[in-house]
C-alpha cells in the first residue's frame, strides 16, 4: 500500500482537476516533486468519494462473488491513506448498497458541492440492461434489486445525468466501473465534459459487453496509485494516466481476454499519476522482457503470467488469482508467447456467447474484434478464440506429448502453423512446425 507516500494521491487527484496543472520534478523536495503555483482544482480535502461494492445479492437469480480480499475496501484504504478525509468517503457494500442508500449518498454529495468539489465514483458488482421497452437503460445492480423488475427496484445510470449532474456544482469527476455494461459510464462523462470541465470514465468493458468476475480492473487502478513499476510503460520512473489505462488494457486482455473502455474529456493521457515506488529488474533476452505477459505451464494447464524479472535461466512472474498476485518462477521450457489471430472487419462469423451465434465483425482494435449479432444487434468485443470464421483448416497435429491429435490450423507464418487442439481451450493453442501437421 501507499501509506508512506501521501503525495501520490494528491497528484492523482490533480490529474482530474486540470491536466494542465503540471507537476515538476524537484530534487530538493523529499518526494522528488513540487507543484506549480496554479491552484489545485482537485485536492484531497475537496474530494468527495462514493464507493459501491455489491458482492452479495438478495435476488437468487443474481450470482454472488467471493468476498475475500475485496478490492473495493482496498481502494477506500488507498484514498484515506493519501489524504481524503474519512468523512468525505462513503463506502456502501453488499446489504448497505441499496438503491435508496446509493441515491441518498449521491444527492448528499451533489447538494453539498461547490465549484471546488471533485467527485470520484466507483462501482463493483453486476451490471445489466433493462427489459422490454427499458432495454436501453443500464443498471448497476444494488443489493436489493429485483432483476425481473429493474426499472422499479434498480439503480439506473440515468440517475447521474437526470438528477446528480444537474445538482452537482463541482469541477471534475472520475467514474470507475468494474462490472458488466460498465462502459455506460462513458455517456455520463461525455455529458459532464461537454460543460468544459474534466471528466474521466474508466470502465472494465464496452457498454453492451460482459465483464470478468475477477478484480483485475480494480487491481490495475490500485497498482497505478501505488506506483507499481510494471504500470510504467516508458520505464521513466513515473506513472501517467495513459500508463494506468494501458495497464488496465494489458491486464484485462491477457488475464481475462477482455477489452476495457476508457474516455477522457478536457484531460490528456500524459497527466501525471505517481512516481514509481516498486521497481523490477529490467532485462530483454530476445523473447520477452519485464512486464510482458506469457503463458506458463502449471497444474496441468497454461496460465497467463506477468513477467517481473529474470535471474540466469529462471524467470519470475506473478499470476493474478481473483484478487491476489501469486509469485511464480519458471524456465523457458514452461513458457510460451501469446499469439492473437486477427480477422478483418466485414466478414460473417459464428461467435461463442454461451452457444454459437451468427454475427459479423464490424470493427477491429488491436487484438480484439467488435462483433455484432445478426439476430439481436448485441455488440461484443472479443479475441479470436470465440470466433469461427469457417476458414479454419481441419488437421491432425502432433502434440507436445508425441500424440497425433485432431485440431485446426488458425494462422500461419514463415511456414509454421498456429493450431488449436479439439477439446482444448485457447491456452493450449500453439505454433508448430510443418512436420507436426497432416492435412
Amino acid at each position: 500500500m501507499l501509506r508512506k507516500y501521501p503525495l501520490l494521491l494528491a497528484l492523482f487527484l490533480l490529474v482530474l482537476a486540470g491536466c494542465q496543472n503540471l507537476v515538476d520534478l524537484d530534487e530538493d523536495s523529499p518526494y522528488g516533486m513540487s507543484f506549480d503555483l496554479a491552484p489545485a482544482l482537485l485536492d484531497p480535502a475537496n474530494t468527495q468519494v462514493l464507493i459501491v461494492g455489491v458482492l452479495i445479492y438478495d435476488d437468487p437469480w443474481l450470482g454472488n462473488f467471493e468476498t475475500y480480499h475485496r478490492k473495493d475496501s482496498e481502494l477506500r484504504d488507498v484514498l484515506v491513506a493519501y489524504g481524503v478525509p474519512d468523512s468525505n468517503i462513503t463506502l456502501l457494500q453488499d446489504g448497505n448498497a441499496t438503491r435508496n442508500t446509493m441515491q441518498k449518498a449521491l444527492h448528499k454529495i451533489a447538494k453539498n458541492s461547490n465549484e471546488n468539489t471533485n467527485f470520484i465514483f466507483y462501482f463493483a458488482g453486476h451490471g445489466f440492461n433493462g427489459i422490454g421497452d427499458d432495454i436501453e437503460s443500464i443498471y448497476f445492480a444494488n443489493s436489493d434489486i429485483n432483476s425481473w423488475h429493474p426499472e422499479e427496484t434498480g439503480f439506473n445510470l440515468n440517475y447521474f445525468t437526470e438528477t446528480f449532474l444537474p445538482e452537482f456544482e463541482g469541477n471534475s469527476i472520475l467514474l470507475m466501473g468494474d462490472c458488466c455494461k460498465s462502459g455506460g459510464l462513458n455517456a455520463i462523462a461525455e455529458t459532464f465534459g461537454a460543460t468544459g470541465k474534466q471528466a474521466v470514465a474508466l470502465s472494465s468493458c464496452f457498454y453492451t459487453d460482459w465483464s470478468t468476475g475477477n478484480w483485475t480492473f480494480t487491481q490495475k487502478i490500485i497498482d497505478g496509485l501505488n506506483g507499481d513499476g510494471l504500470i510504467d510503460q516508458e520505464n521513466d520512473g513515473t506513472v501517467t494516466l495513459g500508463d494506468v489505462i494501458d495497464g488496465i488494457s494489458n491486464g484485462l486482455k491477457h488475464i481475462d481476454r477482455q477489452r476495457p473502455s476508457c474516455v477522457l474529456y478536457n484531460c490528456t493521457e500524459d497527466a501525471f499519476i505517481s512516481n514509481v515506488v516498486t521497481t523490477y529488474p529490467e532485462f530483454a533476452d530476445g523473447q520477452v522482457e519485464t512486464g510482458d505477459y506469457v503463458f506458463v505451464y502449471r497444474k496441468n494447464n497454461w496460465f497467463p503470467v506477468e513477467i517481473t524479472g529474470k535471474t540466469g535461466a529462471t524467470y519470475s512472474g506473478r499470476y493474478y488469482d481473483y484478487s491476489d498476485y501469486i509469485p511464480l518462477t519458471f524456465t523457458a521450457d514452461k513458457m510460451k508467447i501469446p499469439h492473437f489471430v486477427h480477422y478483418p472487419a466485414g466478414i460473417n462469423i459464428l461467435y461463442d456467447a454461451f452457444t454459437d451465434k451468427p454475427g459479423v465483425i464490424i470493427d477491429t482494435d488491436g487484438d480484439f474484434m467488435e462483433m455484432q449479432s445478426t439476430e439481436g444487434g448485441q455488440i461484443l468485443w472479443r479475441p479470436y478464440e470465440v470466433i469461427i470464421t469457417g476458414n479454419e483448416i481441419d488437421a491432425t497435429i502432433l502434440n507436445d506429448d508425441g500424440v497425433w491429435s485432431a485440431g485446426q490450423v488458425l494462422d500461419s507464418l514463415d511456414g509454421n502453423y498456429f493450431v488449436r487442439y479439439t477439446g482444448k481451450n485457447y491456452q493450449w493453442d500453439q505454433w508448430v512446425t510443418p512436420d507436426r501437421v497432416v492435412f
